[in-house]
């Protein structure tokens, strides 16, 4: 109730303090969050990227680097140099003209790692992480609310500010005795608008949408699921917001070589399984490549992805195939093979491996192999092999090894090749670069540690026609459910 003057100056102070609140969320405030929180996590992951950079990063930019110097002078990794001037670097003896080299390369290493683009992982989300999206959310849910209430309190400001002007006109005791009785009505009119219901229950229900906005907090695990629920719309957000362009991931192959892969004529003729699009995408870009390097997760269907490039070649008349894998799953794939084609299927393993050669060459079919056992056998030049498939390929990445090298002959002999690894490779240059050099060689001789270090972008642009990688996130909506 809105007695006197004492009670109009509270009233006022309060719509003063809710004007000021309500200013807080005028114009770009949530998108200034987000900005400011986009550039947090940018510095936060560019650190931690910083710090998993070794020194010799350097020498890919500047040749005859003094890193030995740099390392016994404690500097392991570039997160550990990045804001050391050229000064610095001169007192630990380093010449000036290898200090602002150093410096230099640094500064531009720097610029590439915090310029590269976010992916967001969701099995991991960091503190950054969870604060962005928590300000999209918010965004997200609070902007009409907000809106609403700036409409629902300048309807009441305007109406009760007058009433308020008039109150305060009003006289003490003594000079309320040369008042007029016309603005003494108008006092008493201004204190009984102020005090009508219709106002006290809107003031009430501005109060409470601030402090519901004021307030207003996201369960994390609620938040996750939504993201994950709503993944492509934050990356909009984030985009409108920031002029982020999200990048394409390995697997999101160029436009030109996926609608040539799409367009490849796979023949499945005696295969009796119906292939999920991902699959047939795999085994058509393998066909279409010739030689290629697959990195699917686990349960996406590696075999029947090979057991479709197969089969293709079979119904074109290239019906030897031969495939190497770790003994572990020797029984995985040729059950499957058996299951879903009409390939006959031989095991070359122990005592009777040279008959089951010799059957194979003679039938046609599936030689089924470890790496080990390659190593005994006996490929002649009247032998044949169309296609050669080898599981869990980064085992082979050794070129010293004796199986990487009897792999790497077979590889020679047959035209088409697909590796198969569930690792992930594309943070592993050495090792991409060796199994590459098998598969397409010019591809691999334009690989490089300063590419990889500074435009990782355009490594996937180089490695797109060797590369296919896929994870279960890519593929999701073509999973089955799990069963209970």
């Amino acid at each position: 109730m809105i007695r006197n003057n004492r009670d109009v100056n509270r009233l006022e102070t309060g719509l003063n303090r809710i004007q000021e609140s309500i200013n807080r969320f005028s114009g770009d405030y949530f998108n200034q969050e987000i900005k400011d929180l986009w550039e947090k996590m940018e510095r936060s992951e560019g650190k931690e990227k910083l710090k998993t950079m070794p020194i010799d990063v350097i020498s890919t930019l500047v040749k005859d680097t003094p890193i030995n110097q740099l390392v016994n002078n404690g500097f392991r990794t570039i997160y550990d140099i990045e804001n050391r001037e050229p000064g610095q670097l001169m007192r630990i003896n380093i010449s000036e003209k290898n200090a602002y080299l150093i410096y230099n390369a640094v500064s531009k290493i720097k610029d590439s790692v915090y310029q590269q683009a976010i992916r967001i992982n969701q099995d991991n989300l960091s503190k950054e992480n969870i604060e962005l999206l928590a300000a999209i959310y918010k965004k997200w849910e609070l902007s009409n609310v907000i809106e609403t209430l700036k409409v629902d309190f300048e309807e009441l400001n305007k109406v009760v500010r007058p009433d308020i002007e008039t109150i305060k006109k009003q006289k003490g005791l003594i000079g309320s005795l040369f008042q007029s009785k016309f603005e003494k009505e108008e006092v008493k009119s201004a204190f009984d608008n102020l005090n009508q219901e219709k106002h006290i229950k809107n003031l009430n229900n501005i109060k409470e949408k601030l402090d519901y906005i004021l307030h207003f907090t996201v369960n994390r695990d609620e938040l996750i699921q939504h993201f994950v629920q709503e993944n492509a719309s934050y990356y909009t957000e984030i985009e409108k917001v920031t002029g982020f362009k999200q990048v394409e991931i390995p697997g999101n192959l160029p436009a030109e070589i996926a609608e040539t892969v799409n367009n490849f004529p796979l023949d499945t003729t005696d295969l009796d399984v119906t292939l999920r699009h991902y699959q047939a995408f795999g085994a058509k870009y393998a066909l279409h490549h010739k030689r290629t390097l697959l990195g699917d997760e686990v349960e996406l269907g590696k075999i029947i992805q090979a057991l479709a490039m197969i089969n293709h070649l079979s119904q074109n008349n290239q019906k030897y195939a031969m495939v190497v894998c770790p003994l572990s799953v020797v029984e995985n794939w040729q059950k499957e093979i058996n299951q879903y084609s009409k390939l006959k299927t031989f095991f070359f393993h122990g005592n009777n491996r040279d008959a089951a050669f010799a059957k194979w060459q003679s039938n046609t079919g599936v030689l089924i192999t470890t790496y080990e056992q390659t190593l005994r056998m006996n490929f002649e030049a009247g032998h044949k092999l169309d296609i050669l498939i080898v599981d869990e390929a980064h085992y082979v990445k050794n070129p010293e090894a004796k199986r990487s090298q009897s792999i790497y002959k077979l590889a020679g002999i047959a035209e088409y090749v697909l590796f198969i690894s569930g690792t992930s490779l594309e943070h592993r240059l050495e090792e991409m670069k060796q199994l590459t050099s098998i598969l397409q060689r010019e591809i691999a001789e334009q690989l490089s540690q300063e590419l990889h270090s500074l435009q990782p972008n355009e490594i996937e642009q180089i490695v797109a026609p060797v590369y296919l990688k896929r994870n279960r996130k890519d593929v999701l909506g073509e999973l089955p459910e799990l069963g209970l």
